[in-house]
């Protein structure tokens, strides 16, 4: 076991870089995969000490992995949601799915000339487009009407921001956790 100072010293650190890591899921980066990577490293490298009650065991680090796939299923199944609460059809669910992550990727790299605010405020409201879209195209491939169309991409945008804001806060109770799971073993 590694003495308690190299335990306060790596807790520190995993506390700044977890904290990094939600900053990321806010920029539309998989932060909430880094906290759990992390906490894997954690558990490997520094297991739980019982004499400091310092370290984050494997069932702590398994929670936080069950909690980034939560993450992941919220945002990405947000727009679809939205699509399939507003009546749509199959095919308008998985291309709204579609075009919430194509939009997010394109917003992303249209927006890298501005820094640091650029990405994130072009990767939201591309991935909201990409998932109006997908849900208007689906609808129309169907033979609905242009008002159904509009009525079934405004819902998958909503769901596509409710899904984002559902993963940044999934990321800030993985943050809390990993900081309680690791301070107060």
């Amino acid at each position: 076991m590694p003495p308690t100072w190299v335990y306060h010293l790596c807790g520190l650190l995993l506390l700044a870089s977890n904290g990094a890591a939600c900053v990321a899921t806010f920029l539309l980066l998989p932060g909430t995969w880094v906290i759990f990577g992390l906490a894997l490293l954690a558990a490997w490298f520094l297991p739980e000490d019982a004499a400091s009650g310092l370290g984050i065991g494997w069932g702590e680090a398994a929670v936080l992995g069950v909690m980034a796939l939560l993450g992941e299923i919220t945002e990405l199944f947000g727009s679809a949601a939205g699509a399939k609460q507003a009546g749509t059809s199959r095919r308008s669910v998985w291309l709204s799915i579609a075009g919430g992550i194509g939009g997010t990727v394109a917003g992303l790299t249209i927006g890298l000339p501005v820094p640091l605010i650029g990405p994130i405020v072009a990767g939201l409201v591309g991935g909201g487009l990409g998932a109006f879209a997908g849900a208007y195209v689906g609808e129309a491939w169907v033979g609905r009407r242009h008002a159904e169309r509009v009525g079934a991409g405004r819902a998958a945008l909503v769901g596509n921001i409710i899904g984002r804001i559902g993963k940044l806060v999934i990321s800030i109770l993985m943050l809390m956790l990993a900081t309680a799971a690791y301070w107060l073993t």
